[in-house]
């Protein structure tokens, strides 16, 4: 009885645990099934950055400043004020061939010229104070570096001037000089000739030979007596006339030469001579590139006259002959006969200048007194074969029964200019307008904005001129002024408040004036430009940190922006600035990836199916559930629960059977 109550009550305590966790039991009538999910999320942010950069390196620059721009401690100094009267000197080379390089321009410049030239300056004071001091304190320059420049000479209305050119002109092409009227003396880079003004004479440093015969023999000169054939006690020699070569003695051949460099022979060069005769023969020899070792009577050459005239062999020269009244062009073989003076007593100057291998040049000038200099007005053309034996410069002279006196004042070697003709001189006042330095500058290749800066110290803005920033594409460069017909794309944002554009192939053309008025200095101005459809817009202009809406598009391309970025000055402008900074606005995004697990279930029963879906799922794995565990676990306490219930059953149950036993036997 004892063991059917105890039966009874272990149904009835298995019943109420299956009853208490019935989805936990593993044989149960339901089953779950456990998976997992991954879930990514993708995050994208995008956040501005900034690249500054501050302008310096390569750069552009206009070649017409009054001062070039320069850089003092740490600030740039624009200047376009010549703090003394100044005047550009333009030499056109109008001939289809170059000069020489290096090359000496002979300059004649009026009063007039200079008045024409700047209107506004007092010429008639600056000529005086330039002739008082025999113009000595006027100074050359070509590209802002003094260059040497030789006096010839001077009265109260011109002044002739002999420049060193450092290069050649090219065919059909200007160079410029800046001539500057100073308050001091500018020797050695400005000499006079010593017959003007002695102690001043730079001559040797302007040309590629000069000699000043005035009692002296220069240094490097030589004298020969070729044909003394009656043995006369006389001897070439210097005198304040000049070297004398022939003292009416009759029978009579002399020389003097110069050696130049081996290179001079290859070189085209014009002889000018300065000298004297009084008499009725014979002539005078100048001569180039000839062998003064191999001397022959020049008579000999087409039999002309002469006399004992010398001539070089294998040279070029003219037999100035005034016995016969002709000029003759010879080499060791060819003579060509042109006109010249005749008996009688002259200060002459006579020019044979050399082009090329078949081409020589001849004139002449009557002048007033020993040692003048002139230029003539024409030159005749001759076509001998030019003779080119040794860098040699010979003068020379002879004469048979009739006599005459000679003296040499000046000799002066000079590049012969293209065909003989000089460039052409024109003044001109020396600021133009729209001068500008800039800087290469490369922007980010996917910026969006640029803010581009300048801190100006000082300003001074000339009436109706627009100094400020500048921007131009990278095909700009050295010209004039930024205001040319090129093909660039420019723009300018003026101090003054207005902005320009530049199209390519044409000039500055105003956008919009008035923006803001000019501020005072000290300040700081900031441009905004900003990519708007791809044209480059002005968004906004700071000046000290106030905001000027500009919201102006421009025709410049963005994709011009690889360019130069600077500054301005007209006439008469000054300004000290900082280096011009850009800051690029550039778009930079961030991507961020999270991954989440996500655990989802789905119980199945047995007598109806039913899913619940928490997540959409991206990968499946089955896992070991807490739940699975607990079921586990409960699994196993009620197996051993009921275990031991069992067994305590069965020893009860035997223990009651054995009682009856005992008492059914006694």
């Amino acid at each position: 009885m004892k063991a059917r109550k105890l039966l009874a009550f272990i149904a009835v305590f298995v019943a109420v645990l299956l009853s208490v966790a019935s989805g936990l039991w593993p044989f149960g009538t339901a089953s779950v099934i456990y998976t997992t999910s991954t879930t990514t999320v993708t995050t994208t942010t995008t956040t501005n950055e900034t690249v500054s950069t501050v302008l310096n390196g390569t750069h552009i620059m206009s070649s017409r400043w009054a001062v070039n721009p320069k850089w003092v401690n740490g600030s740039l100094v624009l200047n376009m004020t010549f703090a003394l009267p100044a005047f550009l000197v333009s030499l056109y080379n109008s001939q289809n061939i170059s000069t020489p390089s290096p090359f000496v321009a002979y300059i004649n410049i009026t009063k007039s010229q200079l008045a024409q030239a700047d209107p506004n300056i007092n010429v008639t004071k600056l000529w005086s104070t330039a002739v008082s001091n025999h113009f000595l304190n006027v100074l050359f320059k070509i590209n802002g570096v003094p260059t040497y420049a030789w006096v010839m000479n001077y009265t109260n209305n011109w002044v002739a001037v002999w420049v060193k050119l450092p290069s050649g002109i090219p065919k059909y092409s200007t160079a410029i000089l800046t001539m500057t009227f100073t308050g001091q003396n500018q020797y050695p880079y400005t000499g006079v000739y010593a017959d003007i003004y002695s102690g001043y004479d730079n001559g040797n440093d302007v040309f590629p030979l000069y000699a000043y015969f005035y009692n002296t023999l220069p240094s490097g000169w030589k004298v020969v007596v070729w044909e003394n054939p009656n043995g006369v006690q006389w001897s070439p020699g210097p005198s304040t006339a000049g070297y004398m070569l022939q003292q009416g003695n009759g029978y009579y051949g002399d020389f003097i030469y110069y050696t130049m460099p081996s290179n001079f022979t290859s070189g085209n060069y014009t002889l000018i001579v300065s000298w004297y005769y009084s008499g009725s023969a014979d002539a005078l020899m100048q001569e180039l590139f000839g062998n003064v070792s191999h001397v022959i009577q020049a008579s000999s050459i087409g039999s002309t006259d002469g006399g004992y005239t010398p001539f070089a062999y294998g040279g070029i020269g003219v037999q100035n002959e005034f016995y016969s009244a002709h000029a003759y062009i010879k080499n060791s073989t060819t003579s060509i006969t042109l006109p010249f003076t005749g008996h009688g007593t002259y200060y002459v100057v006579t020019w044979l200048g050399v082009q090329g291998n078949n081409t020589e040049y001849y004139g002449y000038s009557l002048v007033g007194n020993w040692f003048d200099l002139a230029v003539p007005s024409s030159f005749t053309v001759a076509h001998a074969k030019v003779g080119r034996t040794s860098p040699t410069v010979m003068i020379g002279f002879g004469d048979y029964g009739q006599t005459a006196y000679c003296y040499v004042d000046t000799a002066i070697v000079i590049p012969t200019p293209p065909n003989m003709v000089f460039p052409t001189v024109s003044l001109s006042t020396p600021v133009e307008p729209d001068q500008y330095i800039a800087w290469f500058y490369r922007p980010p290749a996917n910026a969006t904005t640029l803010n581009i800066t300048v801190k100006v110290s000082s300003l001074s803005v000339a009436s109706g001129t627009n100094p400020g920033l500048l921007i131009l594409s990278d095909n700009a460069g050295n010209y004039t002024g930024y205001n040319v017909t090129a093909p660039f794309y420019g723009l300018l944002i003026s101090y003054t408040g207005s902005i320009w554009y530049h199209a390519p192939n044409s000039t500055f053309k105003v956008l919009k004036s008035s923006v803001f008025t000019v501020p005072k200095p000290p300040f700081t101005m900031t441009v905004s430009l900003v990519n708007r459809s791809g044209n480059v817009s002005i968004s906004k202009v700071y000046i000290n940190g106030t905001a000027y809406t500009v919201n102006l598009t421009t025709p410049f391309p963005w994709s011009k922006l690889d360019a130069y970025i600077g500054e301005t000055a007209d006439t008469n402008d000054t300004a000290t600035t900082s280096a011009v900074s850009v800051q690029a606005v550039v778009p930079v995004t961030t991507t961020t990836t999270t991954t989440s697990l996500v655990v989802a279930s789905t119980t199945v029963s047995s007598s109806n199916t039913t899913t619940t879906t928490t997540t959409s799922t991206t990968t499946t794995t089955p896992e070991v559930s807490p739940n699975k565990v607990a079921t586990d676990v409960a699994f196993a306490v009620i197996t051993t629960v009921v275990a031991i219930l069992a067994t305590m059953a069965s020893v009860s149950h035997a223990v009651n059977n054995a009682t009856r036993r005992y008492v059914r036997r006694a």
